[in-house]
């Protein structure tokens, strides 16, 4: 073969055959019109990693599309220093690795009866490398943030995908193989080609978190949508207790829409006082337009906890799923109404005397309109009037929208630390008034 190559620059030459498995003495003859900067000289070998998988009916979870990605086999790659990865996913395919055609050739148009019936098994592959979040990962990943992926694959039709890249440090690198459509079945190989010598890869076991399911029903009596309304202490309650100090992973969950648009949704998890008030909500969802809503949280073993699943608008009617991945065991339980009414006592009786007072604030308005209009707006602007900016009122409206974005710059980050550090001149203006720092849900 003859090519016109650009001066100073590396190639890399490698001779194969077509067939694996086919062994001989080869010579390799370069010929240049002008002096090799160096002669060829053969590179180092890389460690190769190999591993076997298959999706089946409990692993073919599909791509992060689907909430069912986790299902899929997990494997880490540990990595002892820096080093160039390569990592090669293939589809196993029998008839394939029998033929002397080439992978991409041209197909004739008369097939066998098991090419046609291997035509119709056809499926996108592909697969992402995570960076794991603490070193020897023991457990599979349940949930994956943009900024951790380190590389990915495009998915596609053909029997290998592969990628390379650079890791920049020694650490734990999650590997997660899926085909694109959930419920997709085969075997597959995946090779990994690194130059750190130490490396190992090896799959996660899957049984490496305990997990419980439930599933609830937001009715018209519970559905009390967020804390921006009163009425958020009516929705479902949930008991958990761990056992030890456990690291705990929620997810809510509402029911696949055809059209794709979803309700927002969202939880708390609060410590269990005996009562239901905003100052013991230790973890947040965020609420968002989507099919599921997660968080992490640790839990002490000396502490009761209640998670609080609720719909952002209130009186929206629909079932929902919890699932909860934990690393200690964790009992999870809906209480039962009376357990509920009696948590949710003082709210709803705040709740009902503020409704009460305003009711009767409208009648002797109305009484006072035709006697003493004066005081009948005085009234009026006590009860009802919107605050003005240049009162505390004012200010607490002020207060209210800074926390607004607060929320959803955290539930767009994830950054909780965030959390009381937006626009601190402001906070401190309203800490001097005697304000309590507000809290505002929003829905992304």
């Amino acid at each position: 073969r003859e090519a016109a190559l650009p001066a100073n620059t590396p190639f890399v030459l490698c001779p194969s055959t077509f067939a694996p498995d086919k062994f001989g003495d080869f010579r390799i003859c370069v010929f240049t019109e002008h002096p090799l900067a160096q002669p060829p000289t053969p590179l180092p070998q890389l460690r190769v990693l190999r591993q076997l998988g298959a999706w089946n009916s409990s692993t073919a979870g599909g791509c992060r599309n689907f909430h069912t990605w986790r299902r899929n086999t997990q494997f880490v790659l540990r990595l002892e220093q820096s080093a160039r990865v390569s990592i090669v996913l293939m589809r196993y395919d029998a008839e394939t690795m029998r033929s002397d055609k080439p992978l991409l050739a041209k197909k004739s148009k008369s097939k066998s009866h098991a090419r046609k019936k291997a035509d119709r098994q056809e499926f996108y592959i592909g697969f992402s490398v995570a960076l794991a979040p603490t070193r020897r990962t023991v457990r599979p990943l349940l949930h994956i943030n943009d900024e951790d992926i380190v590389e990915k694959t495009s998915y596609t039709l053909l029997y290998e995908v592969g990628r390379e890249f650079m890791a920049p440090r020694a650490a734990d690198y999650v590997i997660v193989p899926t085909t694109f459509s959930p419920g997709a079945t085969g075997d597959f190989e995946i090779h990994v080609y690194t130059d750190d010598d130490r490396a190992s890869l090896a799959p996660l076991p899957p049984s490496g978190w305990l997990q419980k399911n439930v599933q609830g029903e937001w009715t018209r009596r519970t559905s009390g949508g967020s804390r921006n309304t009163a009425s958020w202490v009516l929705n479902p309650l949930y008991s958990l207790r761990p056992q030890r100090e456990a690291l705990v992973h929620v997810f809510l969950r509402q029911p696949e829409q055809a059209s794709g648009r979803y309700e927002g949704i969202g939880f708390y998890i609060a410590h269990d006082r005996g009562e239901l008030t905003l100052d013991d909500v230790v973890k947040e969802s965020g609420f968002r337009k989507r099919l599921e809503v997660q968080a992490s949280v640790t839990l002490s073993s000396s502490q009761e906890y209640l998670l609080i699943p609720m719909a952002f608008t209130r009186g929206f009617i629909s079932g929902y799923e919890i699932e909860i991945f934990s690393d200690q065991p964790v009992a999870l339980a809906q209480l039962n109404e009376v357990e509920a009414d009696a948590r949710r006592k003082d709210a709803v009786e705040q709740r009902a005397a503020r409704t009460i007072q305003r009711c009767a604030a409208r009648r002797r308005i109305r009484m006072l309109l035709l006697t003493d209009p004066d005081t009948a707006r005085d009234v009026a602007t006590d009860w009802f009037a919107k605050p003005s900016r240049n009162n505390d009122d004012g200010y607490l409206d002020i207060n209210l929208a800074l926390n607004a974005l607060e929320a959803a710059f955290i539930q767009l980050t994830g950054k909780d630390e965030a959390k009381g550090k937006f626009f601190p001149r402001m906070r401190t203006r309203l800490a001097e008034r005697g304000h309590a720092i507000a809290d505002y849900d929003v829905c992304l």
